[in-house]
């Protein structure tokens, strides 16, 4: 059985299908979420999601969130008096998600694989330490799908949501990272037109701070000494300099949710002497508008490099709770002249995006040659690679021969190229450009396969079911 997981910088969420249908997994009555966050206890256990909320103001030292900004880096974290690799706390928390998943799964099965999200610029270090954790975790097959083709799978499973040709792109704003996509549907599978592309340090806390930072500047000197003095260990201040801290950007994230229905919200502090902060909509759009500016280039970049128009594009598919901010919409019309659509669950439609995968883009991913393929990933391309999955279930004609035939996605025996194979067309990538080169158009128009020979020379097409073969000089290909 296989669970999807969205891991969030601020929030994770899993989901599967239970009889057919989908199923998020349960945190408590109507939660369908719970906090990445991490707390050690004094007797040396960790504590995730809810249960270290709860114990965090007991000693904020010895608490942790948004680690997920920091995954892949070698500097450990100092948490009471022991440290810890951003990805020891990402395996806590997936495990804690895979104890509920299993308490909750149809016939009392435990999940065996994970689907788990990631940001779509995540490369090949970071790919392989996120299978590490979910194997660490508990899960014997890892596979990982970029953030914007999660949810845009789920998109697509809306009935009426989608149409046969019509091409959206994906805008994903999320708690701590952006992620875009531009994804294609045809029949019923979905295509990726060129790469996904973000930014990992671009989201909703980065609005948070431009607030923190608004209130420095206005506030009193004693709350300005309160948040931004320097404690030392044995400091009889330093636990309350840290609640008032963890206080005070508690408050600047729901000042910043309030902003999205009202014209203005003030907070008050309660510290010697009273403090007030108040803020107003036009003020706060000031601060977040070059970062907002910022993800509109990333789309432009991502439609350029896709070689197509923007009169292509059908609508900008909005995802992840930053986008119920409405000058993220009105900026998006105004900037990319396209209309804006949210999809119908903000903050769920990557995790059950991810789940909806295990139906449509895994079942094959139980055999070892798929698993090595997707693992072994040198670069993006292979997400987008693996939205034709959807034919997966249908026989695939080998030929006779030495081929190093690979189904979807074939890496060149130097490693240095890569051949996609879509219906209708297949494509040759340029690993270290991460450049599209050569574009194939085909005479079939279902799922095509592609390999190279053993020596690279040549590559490889053909059509499953009408078993016709192309065979193309691959450094030719490659340079003209």
């Amino acid at each position: 059985m296989w669970l999807g997981i969205d891991f969030g910088t601020c929030f994770s969420s899993a989901a599967f299908i239970k009889y057919g249908v989908l199923t998020p997994v349960k945190f408590g009555a109507n939660i369908t979420s719970m906090p990445s966050s991490a707390y050690l206890d004094k007797s040396g256990k960790m504590l995730v999601g809810k249960a270290a909320e709860n114990k965090r103001q007991l000693d904020p030292s010895r608490y942790r969130r948004e680690f997920k900004r920091e995954f892949g880096s070698s500097t450990p974290y100092t948490i009471g008096d022991g440290e810890f690799l951003p990805e020891e706390l990402v395996t806590e928390l997936l495990r804690r998600l895979k104890s509920e998943a299993d308490a909750q799964s149809p016939d009392g099965q435990s999940f065996s694989g994970a689907v788990i999200t990631v940001p779509a610029n995540y490369q090949k270090g970071k790919r392989e330490l996120m299978i590490e954790a979910g194997r660490a975790a508990g899960f014997a097959s890892v596979l990982l799908l970029d953030e914007p083709v999660a949810a845009a799978v789920y998109h697509a499973s809306q009935s009426g949501q989608s149409h046969d040709g019509e091409t959206i792109l994906v805008y994903d704003l999320g708690g701590g990272t952006f992620d875009a996509a531009l994804i294609r549907k045809e029949g019923d599978a979905y295509e990726s037109l060129g790469l996904s592309v973000g930014h990992d340090r671009l989201g909703g806390i980065d609005f948070d701070r431009k607030i923190f930072e608004d209130l420095l500047a206005r506030c009193s000197s004693a709350l300005r000494d309160i948040l931004t003095g320097q404690e030392t260990v044995g400091d009889e201040s330093r636990l309350s300099r840290l609640r008032a801290r963890l206080f005070v950007a508690d408050e600047c994230r729901e000042l910043k949710h309030h902003l999205s229905e009202d014209e203005e919200q003030t907070l008050t502090f309660p510290y010697a002497p009273l403090d007030e902060y108040t803020l107003t909509r036009a003020e706060f759009e000031r601060m977040i508008a070059p970062l907002i500016a910022e993800t509109c280039d990333i789309c432009r970049r991502l439609v350029s490099e896709a070689r197509i128009e923007w009169e292509e594009v059908a609508r900008i598919l909005l995802v992840g709770g930053s986008c119920r901010i409405p000058y993220v919409r009105h900026a998006l019309e105004r900037e990319l002249k396209r209309p804006a659509l949210r999809v119908d669950d903000l903050e769920m439609a990557v995790c059950l995006g991810a789940a909806l995968w295990e139906k449509v883009g895994t079942s094959r991913a139980n055999r070892e040659e798929d698993r090595t393929v997707l693992e072994s990933r040198e670069n993006r391309i292979e997400a987008a690679a693996w939205l034709a999955l959807r034919e997966g279930e249908k026989r695939i004609f080998l030929p006779e021969g030495d081929y190093k035939l690979t189904p979807i996605l074939a890496l060149s025996p130097d490693g240095r190229s890569v051949a996609r194979a879509t219906a209708g067309r297949v494509e040759l990538w340029d690993l270290r450009g991460e450049q599209l080169v050569y574009k194939l158009g085909l005479d079939w128009n279902n799922t095509a396969w592609a390999g190279f020979s053993l020596d690279g020379s040549e590559l490889l097409v053909q059509s499953h079911r009408q078993q016709v073969e192309y065979r193309l000089d691959a450094f030719e290909t490659a340079t003209g």
